[in-house]
C-alpha cells in the first residue's frame, strides 16, 4: 500500500499519549500530502469493532489506514506484526501495522534537543526506552519544578526536533518513510 496514492489517511493508535504525539507531530506533516488526516484511538475499542472500521475503510478507494503500535517486549517485530494480521485478517496487511519501538515515550525522547530545558542527556539511539525508564529520566525534573508526566510530554511535543529525531529513532523513521512524510 503506496500511501501517495491516496487522498485520505487514518492512524489507529494505541492510547492517548500515541494520538496526543500524532495530531502534533506526524499530522502536520501528513496534512500536506493528504486532503483529511484522522486518528483514532483503538486501545479500548473491541476487536470486532476495529474489524468493522477496517472493512468500511478498504470500501473506500481514496483512503489507507495504519494501526500504530507499541512493541513493549515482544519477541520480535515481525511477531508483533503478525499477531495483529491475525486479529484483523485479511483486513490489515503487514505494511499497514507500524510499530514504536519500544514504547511511545521513546518517539518523544528522540526529539528532545541535544540542549534542553530538562538537563538530562538523551541517548543517540532511543529505541530501548520504555515508560518507565522515561519517567526515571525525567523525574528530577518534574520533582524540581512540581509538574507532572502529562505536562512533561506537551514541553517536549513544544520543543520537539524533527530531524533529530529521525537520526535517534529508526522505528520512527521507518514509520515516517512508510507514511511517506520523509
Amino acid at each position: 500500500m503506496m500511501a501517495s496514492s491516496f487522498l485520505q489517511i487514518r492512524l489507529f493508535v494505541e492510547g492517548f499519549y500515541d494520538k496526543k504525539f500524532v495530531e502534533r507531530i506526524l499530522a502536520p506533516r501528513l496534512s500536506e500530502r493528504y486532503a483529511v488526516v484522522q486518528i483514532h484511538e483503538y486501545a479500548h475499542t473491541a476487536d470486532e469493532t476495529l474489524r468493522n472500521h477496517f472493512k468500511s475503510l478498504t470500501r473506500m478507494p481514496d483512503t489507507c489506514f495504519f494501526i500504530l503500535a507499541d512493541y513493549d517486549m515482544g519477541p520480535c517485530l515481525s511477531a508483533k506484526r503478525q499477531d495483529f494480521r491475525s486479529r484483523f485478517e485479511p483486513l490489515l496487511q503487514s505494511e499497514q501495522i507500524l510499530i514504536v519501538r519500544q514504547e511511545i515515550e521513546s518517539w518523544y525522547l528522540a526529539g528532545v534537543p541535544i540542549e534542553n530545558p530538562f538537563k538530562v542527556p538523551i541517548p543517540n539511539n532511543v529505541e530501548t526506552v520504555s515508560e518507565q525508564k522515561f519517567r526515571d529520566m525525567f523525574a528530577t525534573w518534574c520533582k524540581r519544578y512540581r509538574t507532572n508526566y502529562a505536562i512533561l510530554r506537551d514541553e517536549i511535543l513544544e520543543i520537539y526536533d524533527w530531524d533529530l529525531a529521525l537520526q535517534r529513532s529508526p522505528s520512527l523513521l521507518y514509520c515516517a518513510k512508510r507514511l511517506e512524510i520523509v
